[in-house]
């Protein structure tokens, strides 16, 4: 059984109208807010190359190529990017004390903002371990 061109019209014309679901907690996703967090998050792992300060990643004191430590970056990315699509449908479902906002010093902050902030630093400082090999010999 084929549809017939007038009907795929309609169906697509009807698509455009329906649009997302309105309680579609990726509706207000920010794209602008995460390219703005991982550009951040980048230049936290890679600052000691910038400045030449520790232990550089991109260098020929590390066994990885920067090919393979640009991948390896990109994964880790893509966690970030993953978990930052998971946490408005995990929102919902955390009690009310860890997501209700404390004002302090004129910023509206929860508590799960602060674990998030955490995570993001221990994530940095497993990412800088993790693409640091030390070439051998």
């Amino acid at each position: 059984m084929e549809i017939s061109s007038s009907m795929k019209r309609a169906i697509e014309a009807g698509a455009v109208f329906v649009g997302p679901p309105v309680d579609d907690p990726m509706m207000n996703f920010s794209w602008i807010g995460f390219l703005v967090v991982a550009t951040v998050y980048t230049f936290a792992v890679f600052r000691n190359d910038l400045s030449r300060d520790g232990p550089l990643i991109i260098t020929t004191e590390n066994a990885r190529s920067p090919f393979g430590v640009l991948v390896m970056h990109l994964e880790f990315l893509a966690f970030m990017l993953l978990a930052a699509w998971g946490m408005p449908y995990l929102l919902p479902e955390l009690p009310s004390w860890v997501t209700s906002q404390v004002r302090g010093r004129g910023i509206d902050v929860t508590l799960f903002d602060l674990f998030c902030l955490f995570a993001l630093i221990f994530l940095q400082k497993v990412e800088r371990h993790c693409l640091f090999k030390p070439a051998e010999g």
